[in-house]
Formats: structure tokens, C-alpha cells, sequence
């Protein structure tokens, strides 16, 4: 079953036609990141890297798990 509430997300209007969406991806790095402009979303998504993990964890409480998050764009127009 997908989790449609992972990662969390703001949507802030920054101005009459300017935006900032914010996502909690704690745990990922830039290179286990995607963001790609498909139809009328935004779609992020993430894998972790298949590296071994190396360090010794008292306590894990960070989600690493992959996922993929749509974001309606339909009222939002986008500059890069």
C-alpha cells in the first residue's frame, strides 16, 4: 500500500505568482533525489543508494524508504 503522507511537504506562495515547495527528505542526498515536470505535476521521487551502510546505529528513527510524490501544478506556473 502507498503512503500518500511520505515524505511531508509545505507549499508556500512567496508572491502573486511565485511558490517554494518544501519536502522533508531527511536521510537522502541530492544524488538519491529525482524532480522531473511531467504533465501537469511535479513529481520528486527517491532511492536510497545501494552502498552498504557502514555505520552502527544506536537508534534509526530516519525513514530512508524510496518513494515517489505528485504535485498538482495545474494553478502554479514554474521558471527554472
Amino acid at each position: 500500500s502507498s503512503n500518500t503522507t511520505y515524505p511531508p511537504y509545505n507549499i508556500e506562495k512567496t508572491d502573486d505568482d511565485a511558490y517554494r515547495i518544501s519536502i522533508a527528505v531527511a536521510g537522502f542526498s541530492e544524488n538519491d533525489l529525482t524532480v522531473e515536470a511531467k504533465e501537469s505535476a511535479l513529481v520528486v521521487s527517491a532511492r536510497k543508494s545501494e552502498t552498504k551502510d557502514v555505520k552502527s546505529y544506536l537508534h534509526r528513527g530516519i525513514a530512508t524508504r524510496s518513494f515517489e510524490r505528485k504535485l498538482c501544478t495545474r494553478l502554479m506556473r514554474f521558471s527554472a
